[in-house]
């Protein structure tokens, strides 16, 4: 079957997929023992890629409400307790502890054309084409870039997060840091 990355907290652990599209063999790259968190897989179906979430279902499992815009996603990213999901398009989807960047709704009007997503332990950052950054999640944990605003306006070629900041690259080679 196909083979997909998961990545969590520290390294990623991998799933085979069974014929059926369903998780078969889990080989963990870290002693955490059993997978305790949510996960998303990304499998191919038949109308395009899909997103599917099953663990705790406070900590971002439960897809149910969103289902419909899990279609043709390419990219996922993951705080402690939500996700963000890319679409094809360029729009994003989030789901989980609206604490911990679950909840759009300050920002959901500027999340148009992402390109890529980073995050903290509890806020997202997304990278739109042409270099402006949004966040979103936990002000403590870098959800609140006011501070560095005209720094993330454009030209922004890269963003990195530790557990509770972000730092960014712009065109120009400067370097931006949030907390």
């Amino acid at each position: 079957g196909a083979e997909v990355i998961i990545s969590g907290s520290n390294q990623p652990e991998e799933l085979e997929l069974g014929e059926d599209g369903f998780p078969g063999v889990l080989h963990q790259s870290t002693n955490r023992g059993p997978l305790e968190s949510a996960v998303s897989l990304i499998q191919e179906a038949k109308n395009g890629p899909i997103v599917g979430g099953w663990g705790s279902n406070k900590h971002g499992a439960d897809t149910k409400r969103i289902e419909k815009n899990l279609k043709d996603v390419v990219a996922v990213a993951a705080t402690s307790s939500s996700f963000a999901a890319i679409g094809k398009e360029g729009s994003v989807t989030v789901w989980g502890n609206p604490k911990n960047g679950g909840d759009t709704s300050k920002v959901r009007k500027d999340l148009v054309n992402i390109d890529s997503l980073y995050t903290t332990c509890c806020a997202f950052a997304a990278l739109q084409d042409g270099g402006k950054v949004i966040t979103w999640g936990d002000k403590a944990a870098g959800g609140n870039s006011d501070r560095a605003k005209r720094f993330l306006k454009k030209g922004v070629r890269t963003v990195t997060g530790t557990d509770r900041a972000f730092a960014a690259i712009t065109e120009n080679g400067k370097k931006i840091v949030t907390r």
